[in-house]
């Protein structure tokens, strides 16, 4: 098609001479209006998006990727935020289709809270089944029911319970009382030295001088109450016993 007639059927008046049009080529001007190319650009972006929600089922996305930055402006947009053009109707009933998230932290919040419920519903199986909360030391379950205790007292950077949450703690017996402090963990590092021993050995009759040798015998003093020691509690015992810890220390 001829230049000139090119730039009528894209809005251009035809007053520019064959001359003025290859002078404005030659520095690539844009023809297309800008309204046009910016829409053009926000579709090749919305269906990147499309591909990516099609493909793992949300939309949120490695933070620093440039989809991850469009969908920051596309937020910012909405906000009538002053330096970005505004999101037509259109788009914005585009975003919601694949249920673009406007509000990221609202979204963090409600997927905290469905972990938490599928964490719950996880211990009240255990509970139901076995009449006791006694989980495994170091289970991701025994890990999760350390951090409600710590979530209650608001320890540490977590976000503290609900009183619904603790609500339904309690209904399951959940035993609120901490495992100890600094004294409590210093233990479960011995005993993680004795378990480990247990994997490499077969038994945890530990007869070499050591700490942890020392250790050993104080567990024993500690279960019959013997001297200054402070008694072993229940689920010392228990996590003891799982390994199979000879409470008569062997020759």
């Amino acid at each position: 098609m001829h230049q000139r007639n090119k730039r009528e059927t894209d809005g251009i008046h035809a007053t520019l001479s064959e001359e003025q049009i290859r002078l404005l080529d030659k520095i690539d001007f844009p023809w297309t209006p800008r309204r046009h190319r910016l829409q053009t650009a926000w579709n090749a972006k919305y269906q990147e998006l499309t591909d990516f929600y099609e493909e793992h089922g949300h939309v949120r996305m490695k933070r620093g990727t440039s989809l991850y930055w469009w969908t920051v402006v596309q937020r910012r947009k909405r906000a009538g935020i002053q330096q970005y053009v505004p999101l037509t109707m259109e788009q914005i009933r585009l975003l919601d289709k694949i249920n673009f998230t406007w509000n990221p932290k609202e979204d963090k919040q409600e997927r905290l809270r469905a972990m938490w419920q599928a964490k719950y519903r996880h211990l009240a199986e255990f509970y139901n089944k076995h009449g006791h909360l006694k989980v495994k030391y170091g289970s991701g379950l025994y890990t999760w029911m350390a951090n409600q205790r710590q979530r209650r007292v608001g320890k540490g950077n977590l976000a503290t319970l609900t009183d619904e949450q603790v609500r339904l703690l309690d209904e399951v017996g959940f035993s609120w009382a901490p495992t100890g402090g600094p004294h409590e963990t210093a233990w479960h590092t011995k005993y993680r030295e004795l378990a480990n021993f247990y994997k490499q050995h077969g038994h945890t009759n530990v007869t070499a001088p050591g700490s942890l040798y020392t250790w050993t015998v104080n567990q024993r003093r500690r279960q019959i109450g013997k001297g200054d020691c402070v008694p072993l509690n229940d689920e010392q015992i228990r996590l003891l016993d799982d390994i199979g810890f000879p409470w008569a220390q062997k020759a």
